[in-house]
């Protein structure tokens, strides 16, 4: 029998983008999001991704969204942002070494 966490983080595992080294760096990671729309978008998006320690924060300022004004509505924007930060979380973390 398998660990359950193995299987399912298996195909990210399989990406030559990730990768064994990359699956642990994302687990490693350590989020603060804010709160609202966006921090639930994002925080699904990491939580799924394999990313274990998240923290919210009333504080956390929202980075800006390059592609906010493609959206008309504002929830969707807020929808949007937050798996934009979620994505750039996870771009970070799989980034080379000697790029952070």
């Amino acid at each position: 029998m398998t660990h359950p966490l193995f299987d399912q983080y298996s195909r990210q595992r399989r990406l030559p983008e990730v990768g064994v080294n990359g699956q642990a760096r994302i687990e490693a990671l350590d989020v603060t999001t804010g709160v609202g729309a966006a921090a639930l978008t994002e925080l699904a998006y990491l939580e799924r991704a394999g990313v274990q320690r998240v923290s919210l924060s009333r504080l956390a300022k929202a980075p800006i969204f390059p592609h906010a004004n493609v959206f008309q509505s504002p929830v969707a924007r807020e929808l949007a942002a937050g798996a934009w930060r979620a994505l750039e979380a996870l771009r970070s973390a799989l980034a080379p070494e000697d790029s952070r």
